[in-house]
């Protein structure tokens, strides 16, 4: 089993010493949205865009894309997940298949519009 409350310290550590470390905002935002903790995920997700986008990092900016659409996904917001999907797919070529297996986004994939942008 993975240890996702140490994950989580860990990386709330090196965000303390380094905040401006992307990897470990986009990290942070996985382990929180592991741990269903959509909220703090969102907040941890957001950060890492912002920070992404100044480093102009497409992949780390797409995984925080990815933690976004999952998190507002499961949060009922389906079009800001759509929205955020979408962005994910067209800033790097990440796998998605997270989101066609997580059960809590059963509405997202019902929507035409998934289709549209996994395909």
């Amino acid at each position: 089993a993975e240890d996702f409350v140490g994950a989580q310290k860990t990386l709330q550590q090196v965000i303390a010493r380094s905040p401006r470390d992307l990897l470990a905002h986009v990290r942070l935002g996985y382990v929180q949205l592991v741990r269903g903790d959509d909220v703090a995920s969102i907040r941890s997700s957001e950060k890492a865009l912002v920070l992404a986008q100044a480093a102009r990092d497409h992949r780390e900016r797409a995984y925080a894309h990815l933690n976004l659409a999952r998190a507002y996904g499961r949060s009922g917001k389906i079009d800001l997940a759509l929205s955020h999907l979408a962005q994910a797919k067209s800033a790097a070529d990440i796998s998605l298949d997270e989101v066609q297996v997580d059960p809590a986004l059963a509405a997202l994939r019902q929507d035409p519009r998934y289709l549209e942008i996994v395909e």
